[in-house]
């Protein structure tokens, strides 16, 4: 993969916790938005995960579920509300003019 990636010209990056594009990633990526596509079309969203599951070839509920954290593009409206809650709580730590998230 990252072979494939360097040939592209996708960059890669050399710091710590930023790997980049991953065959993970893209199964990430599916299955989130499989579940997003489940949520929009109002289906039950705990029908859907042992679906999820098998496509996967995951050997039980728990590995697929990690997958389905909470994701700013799934639930705006609760992720709005928990900023306006906690806005002050957790200040942005700058270090070398970048964000850091702890």
């Amino acid at each position: 993969m990252k072979d494939i990636l360097l040939r592209i010209g996708v960059p890669m990056s050399t710091k710590k916790f930023q790997r980049g594009p991953c065959i993970h990633c893209f199964r990430h990526t599916f299955t989130v938005y499989s579940f997003k596509q489940t949520i929009k079309s109002g289906e039950s969203t705990d029908n859907s995960i042992p679906y999820l599951s098998v496509y996967l070839w995951h050997e039980d509920l728990n590995a697929t579920e990690k997958y389905l954290k909470l994701s700013n593009e799934l639930f705006p409206d609760e992720v709005a509300k928990f900023s306006e809650y906690s806005g002050s709580l957790f200040p942005e730590v700058f270090v070398d003019g970048e964000v850091q998230i702890y």
